[in-house]
């Protein structure tokens, strides 16, 4: 069977920064099950939860969406996203599923809306390429950073622009990713010159620490 989309949540079951992190809930709802509402919403062909932690798997089936438990080492810290979604392509292979994009929702980005997957599959069908989302830095440019060497510290040549001036640059997001499915077998992930699907600030936000946790939790009791 071909399918346009295929959605991938991948939801380890360990993290570094936030212990059981996917199962943590933000708005009254753990993170990975937000993001299988999310993938519902957009009617994606096919949807899975792609975890090595049986927890996690079994709320999945719970709730009657797609789930594959991963091999164990690709649950450690060194395994790439890459390596994940390689070997989920093989197995859809092996399960007669063939696709044309791979949406990946990460869990850990809780305030991205139907819109954002919807416009980036737009993006990919519209010229062919992958796509990845992204925020603008704004007033964390490079050209306003600095940089260290030897026991001295410099900056850019551009470093006293105004903001209007500076080039406009933009840092992935983590949100949304739409794969073409030879990015995903050439393990070309994340895209090296993927189309931008640009969103803003409040809908960018990524989980890595308690504190991001904290703020999450917050923003969500606020604007719920």
């Amino acid at each position: 069977m071909i399918v346009d989309c295929v959605g991938v949540i991948p939801a380890r079951g360990g993290s570094k920064g936030v212990r059981r992190k996917n199962l943590r809930e933000v708005g009254g709802i753990s993170l990975v099950e937000r993001a299988m509402e999310l993938s519902d919403r957009c009617g994606l062909d096919e949807s899975f939860v792609n975890t090595d932690d049986r927890e996690i798997y079994d709320r999945a089936i719970l709730r009657d969406h797609g789930a594959y438990l991963r091999r164990e080492e690709l649950g450690s810290d060194e395994a790439t996203m890459a390596e994940v979604l390689s070997d989920f392509s093989d197995k859809l292979d092996v399960w007669g599923l063939d696709y044309r994009w791979m949406v990946l929702l990460q869990p850990t980005s809780p305030f991205r809306n139907s819109s954002d997957v919807l416009g980036c599959i737009e993006l990919a069908d519209r010229y062919g390429d992958s796509v990845t989302s992204v925020v603008d830095v704004g007033e964390s440019h490079p050209d306003r950073m600095y940089y260290r060497f030897g026991k001295s510290y410099g900056n850019s040549d551009d470093n006293n622009s105004n903001r209007q001036t500076l080039t406009r640059l933009y840092l992935r997001n983590g949100a949304v990713y739409v794969l073409s499915k030879e990015d995903v077998c050439n393990r070309n992930v994340p895209p090296v010159r993927p189309r931008l699907y640009v969103m803003p600030p409040e809908r960018s936000f990524n989980i890595d620490t308690e504190f991001d946790m904290e703020l999450a939790q917050a923003w969500a009791q606020r604007n719920k």
